[in-house]
């Protein structure tokens, strides 16, 4: 009870920042933003069709899309169109319905700018310009004592696992990429092949990764390599739009002494990721002009039933290079459940100098 109290005591501050008239014109501009007619409203366990039908009413309220089926222990998640009524104020009417356990603003999600890539092979390590990469001792090209000292870790053959998976939670993947292809993870309820029987009798043989079907039961069709929920498709990669997703899949995970990969004119290739073996999937949520709380939610989740569904895939941590927003009650959920399954969830805490204990940046500052 004091946690939900908590929550909720952080969701009023964040509206405390809003416009009195209008969610999508907040009086600070570094105020989080927000979906002006969007509403996350989470049930309470045992909550019927009709008693959240006449919540949903409370505020002119449609449903738009189901992030959590209601079940058991459980009364449903759900993004709620409220177009013509203040979002502020449908959060607080929604608040005092006893049906309803959270509302929320749908929170918009941005990532940092990109900052330019290396172009070199690994030339690009031993040249200075991975410098994330050194620490103080090993067979490095220099010293940087606030490195991540991945390069220690591969004097002592510690280079990384094909069995470990992680999920980038950002933009997608560029997944042919030279330095990222043989490091790309794949999900197995997905691939391979089956047989059916055909009308004429003759056996017809079909693929999993292209067959239109959800063949492991997850909730999505074909997510051989991960899921696009901006799109709501399986094709993780969309030319021109996924740079940043790229970047951070190659940081964590660019083969190393790759001789098919060497530096272009284009950039295509030429970098190291401190897992020189690892298996990355991706749950792209960020477009070109950002995402959105709802589609942070299912990524999560996502990978969450990766491993704990028929596949068990040994996914140990998602990587999360974004922020955005106020504190999200349905998130915080999502990362806890995450957390139950013994998935890390790594934040970046943002790419100012402010004091994340002063002022909250989410989601870096969420605590499970």
């Amino acid at each position: 009870m004091k946690r939900v109290a908590l929550a909720c005591l952080l969701v009023v501050v964040a509206l405390a920042a809003w416009h009195p008239a209008s969610g999508a014109a907040p009086v600070d501009p570094d105020a989080p933003a927000f979906v002006p007619d969007e509403v996350l409203v989470q049930y309470r366990d045992g909550v019927t069709d009709a008693q959240r039908g006449r919540a949903r009413a409370l505020v002119g309220g449609t449903p738009k899309r189901q992030l959590r089926p209601a079940q058991a222990a459980d009364g449903g998640l759900e993004v709620v169109t409220v177009r013509g009524v203040d979002v502020r104020a449908a959060i607080a009417t929604l608040q005092a319905d006893p049906s309803v356990l959270f509302a929320e603003p749908n929170w918009r999600l941005t990532r940092p700018p990109l900052l330019p890539a290396a172009v070199s092979s690994d030339r690009g390590y031993t040249n200075g310009s991975h410098w994330g990469l050194y620490g103080e001792t090993g067979n490095i090209p220099m010293v940087n004592v606030y490195g991540s000292q991945a390069g220690e870790a591969w004097a002592k053959d510690y280079t990384g696992s094909s069995k470990v998976y992680v999920g980038v939670i950002d933009e997608g993947i560029r997944y042919t990429h030279c330095d990222l292809a043989r490091n790309i993870g794949t999900n197995p309820g997905e691939t391979g092949t089956y047989t059916t029987t055909g009308t004429d009798g003759t056996l017809v043989t079909h693929d999993r990764a292209t067959d239109g079907e959800d063949n492991d039961l997850n909730g999505y069709e074909d997510d051989v390599h991960g899921w696009d929920f901006v799109h709501d498709d399986n094709t993780i990669y969309d030319a021109g739009q996924d740079n940043h997703g790229t970047h951070v899949s190659g940081t964590i995970g660019s083969a190393a002494n790759n001789p098919t990969c060497s530096p272009s004119a284009d950039g295509n290739g030429g970098s190291v990721g401190v897992n020189w073996d690892v298996k990355i999937l991706s749950g792209k949520f960020l477009g070109p002009n950002g995402g959105y709380l709802e589609h942070a939610v299912l990524a999560v989740d996502y990978f969450t039933k990766l491993k704990t569904g028929p596949q068990k895939l040994n996914i140990v941590a998602l990587n999360n290079s974004w922020g955005g927003g106020g504190y999200s009650q349905a998130l915080h959920a999502a990362i806890i459940r995450a957390a139950k399954a013994n998935i890390l969830f790594i934040a970046a805490a943002g790419n100012s100098a402010s004091n994340n204990d002063a002022r909250p940046s989410y989601p870096s500052n969420y605590n499970t």
